[in-house]
């Protein structure tokens, strides 16, 4: 139960690159028989610092709502983290910011190995957002490892335009 409420029952992705007409496709899965939930998600591998200290991370950009729906997470999150997770703003888990020094107003930066593409080679994307809040799901690998983005900035880090990696759904009977 902890692990789907952290994840989903079935991501729908591309065939290659990003979906990038994710809102007719999501509205086509929401009208089949069963389906509880679908939301836009952004995926992505980062390696993440503060200070000394550095760590590899999972990057998932989505909305503030889809973020607030998803109760396991929306209920373990640090005072004023949702409010703040606006722009580049993010929230982390609470074993991540532990293990790099951080809380909180503090700041982090996030460095993309697909970067930008130049005549010396390809150039690494690096950015510094600060620390909306952070959450604590119980879950060491979750906690550890897991960054929330606001969706547009996601999009903007990895590159993707107004694209997505996948649509994650939610089906009222995972069994059947």
């Amino acid at each position: 139960g902890r692990i789907l409420g952290f994840n989903v029952h079935v991501n729908i992705y591309a065939a290659q690159g990003a979906l990038t007409d994710y809102d007719a496709e999501a509205a086509g899965v929401r009208r089949l028989p069963g389906i509880v939930s679908v939301r836009p998600v952004i995926e992505g591998q980062v390696m993440a610092s503060a200070g000394s200290q550095a760590s590899g991370a999972l990057v998932r950009g989505m909305t503030e709502k889809d973020l607030a729906s998803q109760s396991l997470i929306a209920d373990h999150l640090s005072p004023n983290a949702l409010a703040g997770f606006k722009s580049d703003a993010i929230i982390i888990g609470n074993r991540l910011a532990l293990r790099l020094g951080v809380r909180p107003g503090g700041s982090i930066t996030l460095i993309s190995p697909q970067g930008t593409a130049t005549v010396f080679g390809t150039v690494p994307r690096i950015k510094t957002y600060r620390i909306a809040g952070t959450f604590d799901v119980g879950m060491y690998e979750f906690d550890n490892s897991v960054i929330f983005m606001p969706m547009d900035t996601a999009q903007t880090f990895f590159n993707l335009d107004k694209g997505v990696t996948s649509l994650e759904v939610m089906v009222a009977d995972p069994d059947n």
